[in-house]
């Protein structure tokens, strides 16, 4: 509904994440959270710790395997969530 463009990139020990409101303006009110969920076992589920690196831009530098993955990444403003997206990704 918000329209929000929210734009990731994986790879092997890296995740960058970009998003943007339905102007094209960098979302800077934001926080964001990430997490790599395996499909078939959630032992080894990683919770991410993005930071920001710039106006909308996060990157968290953690531990992330190669494999088959689910990306859950929400944004979020004064502890209410208002953006969900879970997407499946291969990482290798």
């Amino acid at each position: 509904a918000r329209h929000w463009q929210v734009d990731a990139h994986v790879e092997p020990g890296r995740l960058d994440v970009a998003a943007r409101d339905a102007a094209g303006r960098p979302l800077t009110d934001v926080a964001l959270s990430a997490t790599l969920r395996h499909p078939t076992d959630r032992r080894f589920d990683v919770t991410l710790d993005p930071v920001k690196v710039g106006a909308g831009q996060w990157r968290a530098s953690d531990t992330i395997n190669a494999g088959q993955w689910e990306l859950v990444i929400e944004l979020s403003r004064d502890g209410e969530r208002l953006f969900r997206s879970t997407n499946r990704v291969v990482i290798r």
